[in-house]
């Protein structure tokens, strides 16, 4: 499994090359959407045959269904598209929702990812990866991961208030309302034990 990630200061192009097992389930991509990155021009291709691809979106994760065929006892499929990073080069990776088996006789990762980044400046933050070139970064994982972020990447400014929302955007008010709850019941707490206080005879 083979995952090339071109980064430019504008946009990022990330070509994906699978070969899985036959599943029973339908097999499907996913990825988690991160704040001011747009994934766009998905494409999906089974020997060669591009497939139709159908979006599905529950909060930040986004699923794509294509109409995949287990037609030998091998499934090569081939994926690419196009994401638009921010200042931060967060680059989020689509990956199969099932899981990706590797060659029992090497200890490497079966995944290979390899990114190639045209600023001089910039480099590969997350996740590690070894230095092969001035511009080139790569290593093997056990999993897809579900992005790449560049540092020192010169790209547009992000105003995460514009947009879909990313992975974070439902936890912020999540949280907040977290914390209102336990203001509101701890005041309520010493205002009763205060009063039951009061109450006791002397």
């Amino acid at each position: 499994m083979d995952i090339t990630v071109e980064v430019m200061s504008d946009a990022a192009h990330v070509e994906e090359r699978y070969l899985l097992a036959p599943s029973p389930s339908p097999i499907a991509l996913r990825v988690l959407t991160r704040p001011c990155a747009t994934i766009e021009n998905l494409v999906l291709e089974q020997a060669g045959a591009v497939l139709a691809v159908k979006e599905s979106r529950d909060g930040p994760w986004i699923t794509f269904h294509g109409t995949i065929a287990a037609r030998d006892d091998s499934l090569r499929l081939f994926v690419r598209y196009d994401v638009g990073p921010a200042e931060r080069g967060v680059i989020p990776l689509v990956h199969p929702t099932t899981a990706v088996t590797g060659n029992s006789s090497t200890r490497t990762g079966p995944v290979l990812v390899d990114v190639r980044v045209s600023d001089a400046m910039a480099r590969v933050s997350f996740p590690y990866m070894t230095r092969q070139a001035p511009n080139e970064w790569s290593a093997r994982f056990v999993a897809v991961p579900s992005f790449v972020e560049i540092a020192g990447l010169h790209a547009r400014p992000c105003d995460e208030g514009v947009g879909e929302g990313g992975d974070n955007g439902g936890l912020v008010w999540r949280f907040f309302l977290l914390v209102g709850i336990m203001i509101t019941w701890v005041s309520l707490y010493l205002a009763w034990a205060r009063r039951s206080k009061e109450r006791e005879p002397t």
